[in-house]
């Protein structure tokens, strides 16, 4: 018989292989941290205070889909303002 802890675990990891089997690209913590060029500490910090991408928690796991990774990084995207100071 399992113990209520290894029926969450095991709840999680179906779930997590549920997330997988849809066909979305999903990251881990380091993996975001590795694609955007930022630290993994970054995305830690703002799972706390708001303003990163959205996440996904699942059991303990923490992870996010490349395609709102990707939507977080164009709304910070700025255009040139020209002129000398540019």
């Amino acid at each position: 018989m399992l113990s209520h802890v290894q029926r969450q675990s095991t709840a999680a990891a179906r779930r997590l292989d549920l997330l997988r089997a849809e066909g979305d690209q999903w990251l881990c913590t380091k993996e975001v941290a590795a694609y955007t060029g930022l630290s993994a500490s970054f995305f830690e910090q703002r799972r706390i205070y708001g303003g990163g991408p959205t996440f996904y928690r699942i059991g303990r796991k923490i992870l996010y889909k490349k395609q709102d990774v990707d939507l977080w990084l164009e709304a910070r995207r700025c255009e040139p303002k020209g002129g000398r100071n540019v």
